[in-house]
């Protein structure tokens, strides 16, 4: 359908953004162009794309010239150096070589994702974050074993625009509070 495997939650989505104007990121599930235009016009602020992005990269061009690249985020899901893609079982080439090229298609951010270290609350890699760094000017937000306040601090410290809380905040590891104050 027109929303990808994310349908089943459009209605949802849909009203959250009428009933509070939040900015709403959205990734998973999008799996064309028509998919992620779907999102875009019913409002969603910005969307992530993972796989239709290394399969189809001139999406990335397409959809940032159409709606602005601040509405575009590439996601760079990485082991070991490489991208990998459909639920992180294939790999598809060096992450900073995909993220020069995500920039130069248009995309406005990246959201990098370290899945050696995804879920396993144990801390985060600062290495391959400094690298991506040092190959693109676009933000990049980080996501992968940030556990703790320290996590959250060293990336900071690296010049990430911000860090996605996934595991360690449902577990208690951190608290929002604690992980917005180490960020300032």
């Amino acid at each position: 359908g027109a929303f990808g495997s994310a349908g089943a939650n459009a209605e949802m989505i849909r009203e959250l953004i009428r009933e509070t104007g939040v900015f709403v990121e959205l990734g998973g599930g999008i799996r064309s162009r028509e998919d992620a235009r779907a999102w875009l016009e019913i409002g969603v602020g910005r969307v992530i794309l993972g796989t239709v992005a290394i399969r189809e990269p001139e999406v990335v061009r397409d959809l940032s010239l159409e709606f602005g690249p601040g509405h575009i985020m590439a996601g760079v899901d990485a082991r070991d150096g490489r991208v990998v893609i459909e639920g992180w079982q294939e790999e598809a080439g060096d992450y900073l070589s995909w993220a020069e090229r995500f920039e130069l298609l248009g995309a406005g951010s990246l959201l990098f994702t370290n899945v050696a270290v995804e879920g396993l609350c144990r801390g985060i890699e600062t290495g391959p974050v400094a690298r991506l760094l040092e190959r693109t000017r676009l933000p990049v937000v980080v996501a992968g074993g940030v556990s703790s306040a320290a996590d959250v601090r060293a990336l900071r410290d690296l010049g990430v625009s911000g860090a996605v809380l996934g595991s360690a905040l449902y577990s208690g590891k951190i608290t929002i509070e604690e992980a917005l104050e180490a960020a300032r």
